[in-house]
């Protein structure tokens, strides 16, 4: 059955939610007329300013916000990294069947994305038969190739959960939280955290999205993880017209600014209620980045050379 309305969630702490302003200004400033939005923000710690900044977003489109504070006491036994930009919040995920139940459907948004489509289709994907629906994680069909990593890719694809289109009611149905824990408690999620759980919980009542639903910035970078995929023209294809850019890794478009797809986050940023103001050094990368091909300076042996589109100038330096 066909919708308009869409419920989306995210989860931050007060570090995430500028990033999450810009995703969810992206949603808004691509959405159709006919989209009825609606988010779901699981947070922690997060300051009355920066909700009522979030609230503003509403002068690009209407859409109705509920912030659900999540006691991380629960997820205690959960495994982080020391010094990983993921924390516990990653698991906030899982209790979304719980925190909702009043509905049956959500997709799920990480907070480091861009989205530059209606989501209305891929809110409307049907997932009756289906626990989730998601893209290919391309870096862990990478590393299913290595024996060492392979405990617990024991199946393929691998489904990246920063893009997931869940199935609450089925979820309820085969009480996946509780299977969480019990396979928390068991070692699991002790290699690729919420993601490992949700893989192993759920790959058997899996729908495979098309690619440009999540375009991770590994897509760009043409190196053995794209080479080596069964799928590789596809994932060259998709990163042409993606739907969704996901900035999977610890880069982030907002610490390097000459990241792939880096260009397409600072601009929905200038729209946000709580815009990040680049640096000088990081204005100047920015533009190197952007014009270095057609424009540079060299200074080498005393001489101050400019090139522009491939025609040299050059002076000598005074002494």
């Amino acid at each position: 059955m066909q919708t308009n309305e869409i419920n989306v969630a995210f989860a931050a702490d007060e570090n995430y939610v500028q990033p999450m302003s810009v995703a969810i200004t992206s949603i808004l400033k691509n959405a159709s007329k006919s989209d009825i939005l609606s988010f779901y923000i699981l947070c922690n710690n997060v300051s009355e300013l920066s909700k009522s900044k979030l609230l503003q977003l509403k002068k690009i489109k209407n859409f109705k916000m509920q912030f659900i504070d999540i006691d991380e006491e629960i997820l205690k036994s959960f495994l982080i990294y020391d010094g990983s930009h993921i924390t516990r919040t990653c698991y906030y995920r899982l209790q979304l069947p719980n925190l909702l139940p009043d509905l049956d459907k959500i997709l799920y948004l990480d907070c480091d994305l861009i989205i530059k489509k209606s989501l209305k289709n891929l809110f409307n994907t049907d997932i009756e038969q289906c626990y989730i629906a998601g893209v290919e994680d391309i870096g862990c069909t990478f590393l299913f190739r290595f024996p060492q990593s392979n405990n617990w890719y024991n199946f393929l694809p691998i489904v990246n959960s920063g893009v997931l289109l869940m199935n609450l009611k089925k979820w309820r149905e085969a009480d996946i939280w509780n299977k969480a824990k019990t396979l928390v408690l068991s070692g699991g999620g002790s290699y690729h955290l919420d993601q490992e759980i949700i893989n192993r919980l759920c790959h058997e009542k899996c729908l495979l999205l098309d690619m440009s639903w999540n375009v991770q910035d590994s897509f760009y970078r043409n190196n053995l993880i794209v080479k080596s995929n069964p799928n590789v023209n596809t994932i060259k294809k998709t990163a042409q017209k993606p739907k969704i850019l996901h900035y999977t890794t610890w880069i982030k478009p907002w610490v390097d600014v000459t990241m792939p797809m880096a260009r397409e986050w600072w601009y929905y940023n200038k729209f946000s209620s709580i815009p990040l103001k680049m640096t000088n050094s990081q204005k100047l990368r920015f533009w190197f980045a952007r014009y270095g091909k057609i424009f540079s300076v060299i200074i080498h042996d005393n001489k101050f050379i400019i090139k522009i589109l491939g025609i040299k100038f050059s002076s000598s330096l005074k002494k």
